[in-house]
């Protein structure tokens, strides 16, 4: 049986959101190749605290606390400018725990790390029989940043990440042994010969979802607002969209859920519910789902929670960003107000419409999106970066880059 750690910075006990759901689903899926302990790093001091010794039925090998350096202006500037540099969001875990799980990681056969950010606040540069899932691509996420409003300082600090990001996404091969992305659009911005395809996935519901959308209508948005993209996705609808629907439909209901959303959000008609355990029932009453995200990294899997619940969506390109979708085929996609107002409005006056999207987003779903349909790209993975020297050496096997483990250095 194989020995695998994975390392991460989400608590796999928390409140469902994308980050824990893709971990915790990776995790169940790496378990049929071996035995799964989970690493949890954290710059926050609760993180650690309230952290299960199991997490999700795994056991919790470690646990690293993420501190920050304290670089002079000009000493900041001079490691920058070497090329492994990795301390780009100031903060790192301590020597003495870099040098723990080392000896760790020489013990196991996979070395799972999710997210760059994380990869790079352990402080280790080159990892073992690795795989990096990066589902945010940080420089990405970065240049979203940029074409959002904000002082001109802002946009300076966001240039200078990008710039830094890329450079150091450039390396990524030298550091690990495979790549994870969540779709091809990112697997060409890595542009990484070992980088697979592993799209987010949502869970099967046990039986066919039963709708039964209420009088007056609702419309729903789910997403942790602790998320940044969220909460600013969520103001552009509320102060720019939702005036437009009230107009025609004064009796519509926006409904919120997400945590720490309870006192953010206030208007007419506009319920803030915080988290909801029961999504099925809640998503259950809506009349459509809207993903108003401007800017952000990866795939929403709150795209494919709506498909999964037979829910019609109204989404901007970007909230949709990564998925194999199309405008009017699974659902609908607007990108200015006027526009998002209209596509909320068609489904709203004609239920049909909605409901024609969403059987087709669920037939999709069953096929390519949920975590089962992606089990045999987990275990592709796992072969090729678990092969012995000798199947690392020969050139008739999976794939054509080697897999000899390389030596640790920070």
């Amino acid at each position: 049986m194989k020995k695998i750690l994975l390392f991460t910075s989400h608590d796999l006990n928390a409140r469902d959101y994308g980050s824990v759901l893709r971990v915790r689903n990776i995790a169940k899926m790496l378990a049929r190749h071996g035995e799964v302990r989970v690493i949890l790093g954290s710059r926050f001091d609760d993180v650690l605290q309230n952290a299960s010794p199991s997490q999700a039925g795994f056991e919790l090998a470690g646990k690293v606390k993420f501190s920050a350096d304290w670089y002079t202006i000009p000493g900041r500037i001079r490691a920058s400018l070497k090329s492994d540099f990795m301390d780009l969001e100031n903060y790192q875990a301590w020597p003495n725990d870099r040098e723990k799980l080392k000896t760790m990681m020489a013990d196991h056969d996979l070395n799972w790390v999710h997210g760059l950010e994380t990869a790079n606040a352990f402080g280790i540069w080159q990892w073992p029989n690795s795989v990096l899932d990066v589902d945010d691509i940080p420089s990405s996420v970065y240049q979203l940043r940029l074409s959002q409003p904000g002082r001109f300082t802002e946009k300076l600090s966001n240039w200078r990440k990008m710039i830094l990001w890329r450079r150091n996404e450039k390396r990524l091969r030298q550091r690990f042994d495979a790549i994870c992305v969540c779709s091809a659009p990112d697997r060409e911005k890595l542009d990484g010969e070992n980088a697979f395809i592993l799209p987010n996935g949502f869970e099967s519901p046990e039986k066919l979802p039963a709708r039964h959308p209420v009088t007056p209508p609702q419309i729903g948005f789910v997403g942790t607002f602790i998320y940044w993209a969220n909460c600013e996705g969520v103001q552009w609808f509320v102060q720019k969209v939702w005036p437009r629907l009230r107009q025609r439909l004064p009796n519509v209901r926006l409904r919120l859920a997400g945590e720490r959303g309870e006192n953010l959000f206030r208007g007419p008609n506009i319920e803030a519910l915080g988290w909801v355990k029961d999504m099925e029932a809640e998503m259950a009453n809506w009349s459509l789902t809207i993903v108003p995200v401007l800017a952000g990294g990866g795939t929403r899997i709150k795209i494919l929670e709506a498909f999964s619940r037979k829910c019609p969506a109204v989404s901007t390109s970007i909230g949709c960003y990564g998925h194999d979708i199309q405008n009017e085929r699974e659902l609908l996609i607007a990108d200015n107000p006027e526009d998002f107002a209209e596509s909320c409005l068609r489904i709203l006056e004609n239920p049909a419409e909605g409901a024609r999207l969403a059987e087709d987003a669920w037939a999709k779903f069953q096929k390519q999106w949920t975590w089962e349909a992606q089990a045999g790209c987990i275990a592709e993975i796992v072969a090729k970066v678990c092969r012995t020297p000798a199947e690392a050496n020969d050139t008739n096997t999976l794939s054509t880059w080697k897999l000899v483990p390389k030596a640790l250095s920070t």
